[in-house]
């Protein structure tokens, strides 16, 4: 059978490239692992009045991969419940943190929390949870004793209720 000039001309050189271009995408296969997060605020130490405060969110991933990415957080109408989250994963093994912060219009941390360590499973879904804890504002920490911190003051106390229950037993 002859074979035409069309295929001469044109056919084999692109036959030819195809043939190359499909071998050298299996020099090396990219597999992920893929993640779901469930991000909620806690509502025991958030407020109402410090939710609404809440201006920006944002997710940082930490441990043998790093990546930060902002939640959808409005002033004013951040849900406890921002629902779920998802990230992936190209490395071939190791684990992961997902750390959710809460901040106010001026950067002020005002939520956080963090998920426990997640394996990195290549070809599978891992499921994880962070519940953002309400963090203690500076201004409400009134001071101690010493003019410090409110924080020293408060075990000063508890340090000497002890000693005078214990002198006290004798």
């Amino acid at each position: 059978m002859p074979v035409s000039s069309a295929y001469k001309t044109w056919l084999a050189p692109l036959a030819g490239l195809l043939g190359l271009a499909s071998l050298s995408g299996c020099a090396e296969e990219v597999t992920y692992a893929y993640f779901t997060i469930q991000v909620d605020i806690d509502r025991a130490t958030v407020s109402d009045d410090l939710r609404r405060k809440i201006a920006s969110c944002g997710i940082f991933v930490s441990g043998d991969d790093a990546d930060q990415f902002p939640l959808p957080c409005t002033l004013n109408s951040v849900p406890y419940n921002l629902g779920l989250v998802d990230f992936s994963s190209s490395r071939p093994r190791g684990t992961v943190k997902f750390t959710a912060t809460m901040y106010d219009l001026n950067r002020k941390k005002l939520a956080e929390g963090t998920s426990p360590p997640v394996g990195i499973v290549k070809n599978s879904t891992a499921q994880t949870a962070v519940v953002a804890i309400g963090l203690v504002p500076d201004e409400a920490v009134p001071p101690g004793p010493d003019g410090g911190s409110g924080d020293a003051g408060a075990v000063d106390a508890v340090v000497d209720a002890v000693v005078d229950a214990v002198v006290d037993s004798l």
